[in-house]
Parts: structure tokens; sequence; C-alpha cells
């Protein structure tokens, strides 16, 4: 009889030890203040739904669809990264979480930093940090980085559109003539919140120029020029050239959502040569030949190109014009590049 009370005693406390509910831990912030609330599991979204309608009644930064950051310790999964309302980060291992302010009270450059979140068990350690640093900043409102593909044209000394009679060593196939980028960093500064922002960075530029009327190129101590190979029949003809760039461009955007955004940036991109060659393919008794000179061919070692960029989200349409000639002073034609493309930002 005691046992079987005990036993009853036991499985009671053991089900009325489970029905209890479990409380969670919901901490609000709203500017520089701090709310932290333990609340029932069953009463959470009510208090959440309480904590929104004061920060949206309290402050006209966020009517509209504008998100407070509200967090609940026990979401966060231990095994793995959690991203949280696109501005919070929890790093695994560290268990941090990047609160970036400038989604509060919109100080560009300024962060909130909570440390030490380890769930329902180990309670909270709060460490703010308001100093401006951006050691994790992304560059969501920046639109450099990422790779592109133009069509390639030439512009003569009057800014029209290059003829035979211009250079008549360089007169184009159009198929074959095309730009690629690929840029691979990018730092923007805030100058008006996300909405106008400065962007430099780093990327490569090649430019593949095919050449029409079977032309050898050719170079002697004062300048560039093309004689005609009536030997053999090209069927790949190029002039070629690799820049690594850097760009200093000012970008206005029309949302602080890099997804939903329209942008335009608009600037100088400068360049320095990394490498010139003029490569050859052609046939001969059907043995496929390939020819490779690496030589500058006076191309210009530095470039300025003046770029302009449209887009919305990550998809750009883009027209760049240099400000140089593709040549050296005073060894080649003057011939302006001008090119019309796409590019896709990371």
């Amino acid at each position: 009889m005691k046992s079987s009370l005990l036993i009853t005693i036991l499985l009671i406390s053991f089900i009325a030890s489970a029905q209890k509910q479990e409380v969670k831990r919901i901490i609000t912030i709203e500017g520089n203040d701090t709310t932290i609330i333990d609340v029932k599991v069953n009463d959470v979204d009510a208090v959440i739904e309480k904590q929104m309608k004061i920060v949206y009644s309290n402050d006209d930064n966020f009517k509209g669809n504008k998100k407070m950051q509200v967090f609940i310790d026990t979401i966060i999964d231990n095994e793995e990264n959690v991203f949280i309302n696109d501005s919070i980060q929890v790093i695994n291992g560290k268990q941090n979480i990047f609160i970036f302010k400038d989604d509060i009270d919109r100080k560009p450059g300024a962060k909130i930093l909570i440390e030490g979140m380890t769930g329902d068990e180990g309670g909270f350690d709060f460490k703010f940090n308001n100093e401006n640093d951006e050691s994790v900043f992304v560059n969501e409102n920046a639109h450099w980085a990422g790779i592109g593909l133009s069509v390639l044209g030439l512009l003569n000394s009057d800014n029209k559109i290059m003829l035979s009679k211009d250079a008549p060593f360089m007169n184009l196939d159009c198929a074959k003539t095309f730009s690629m980028n690929f840029n691979v960093l990018e730092k923007s500064i805030p100058l008006h919140k996300e909405y106008v922002v400065f962007t430099t960075g780093l990327g490569f530029n090649w430019n593949h120029y095919g050449l029409k009327n079977n032309i050898d190129l050719n170079k002697n101590n004062d300048s560039i020029f093309g004689t005609i190979n009536s030997t053999v029949d090209y069927t790949q003809n190029s002039l070629r050239s690799t820049y690594l760039q850097i760009p200093l461009l000012f970008e206005f955007n029309t949302s602080d959502n890099a997804a939903t955004a329209w942008h335009l940036s608009a600037g100088v991109v400068g360049g320095f040569r990394l490498s010139a060659n003029w490569k050859t393919k052609w046939e001969d008794n059907g043995k496929k030949n390939i020819g490779k000179i690496n030589d500058d061919y006076f191309l210009t070692g530095l470039q300025a190109n003046a770029l302009v960029m449209v887009g919305y989200g990550n998809a750009n349409l883009l027209v760049q014009y240099s400000l140089k000639s593709i040549f050296q002073l005073d060894k080649g034609p003057v011939l302006r590049p001008i090119s019309l493309g796409v590019f896709f930002d990371f």
C-alpha cells in the first residue's frame, strides 16, 4: 500500500512537472533601451505583439513595414548558424548576436553587441558595444562585387563610332569583341544612411577585341600597325588585355533593403594593366594551330573609365566609357573603348 502510494505521488509529481509551463525570455531593444521579460510559453506571442505595438506607437521610424528586433532565447540552435530578421547573426561556437544599430535608430556605422547568449539554462550575460565598429558590416547596398559581360566597341577621336579608315588594323568583328568583369572585393561607406553610399573595391577586367581582315599586328619603337596575312586564314584573331580595377563610386538606393531596392551607381573606375597578348588560330592541311605573342602592343598601362550602372536587386545594366585612348599617347590611333552590358552583383 505504501509502495503504491509512493508511486502514485511520484507519478502525480512527474505529470505536474511535465505540465508546468516552460518560461522563455524575450529581449526587446528599442533605441538605447533594453527590456528583458520572462514569460510563459503560451504567452510569448501575445507579449511580442504587445511589444511591437508599443514600438510602433512610440516611434515614427518604425511605422509601416519596418520590423522591430524581438529575440526569443530558446530559438537559438547551438549546432548551426541562425539568422533572424536578416540583421541578427548568431555565430556558431561563440553564440554572439550582432544587431546593427542603424536598423534601429538609423545611426550608420553603429552596432549593439550582445554576447554570451546560451539559452534558458545558461541565462544571459550582456555586453553592449556602441562603437563605430564596422568589422561585421555587410555591404548590402554596394553593387561593385559581382560578375558581368558586355559588348565592346571603339569610338574615334571625334567620339563617333570607329570606321575602318580610322584604324584599318583595328576593324572589329562585333561577334567576337566583348568585355568581362569579375569584381572580388567591395567596401562601402554610408554617406546618408543606406540611401547614399561611397563604394570602392577591387576587380578584374578582360577585354577581347576580335580583328577582321586577316590582320597581323606589328609594332616598332614608335607605334603599332597591322599588315595583311595572305598565307593563312585566321579562325580567331584577337588583341586581348587584362586590367586590375579600383572603383570610386557614389551609389544611390531607393530602400535600405538591397533585395527590393532600385539603385544607381556612378563614378570613375581606374585600372592597371596586368597583361596583354595577340592570339591567333588557323588550320593548315587539317592541322589546328595556335599562335600567341605576349606583348603590350602599346596598350595604355593605366585606365580611367566613367561608369554608370542602374539596377534592381542584384541585376544591373551598365555603360562604361573610357576617358583615355586604348593605346598610349602617340603610339597608336586615338580610340576610346565603350561597353554596354549586364552585371550581377553578389
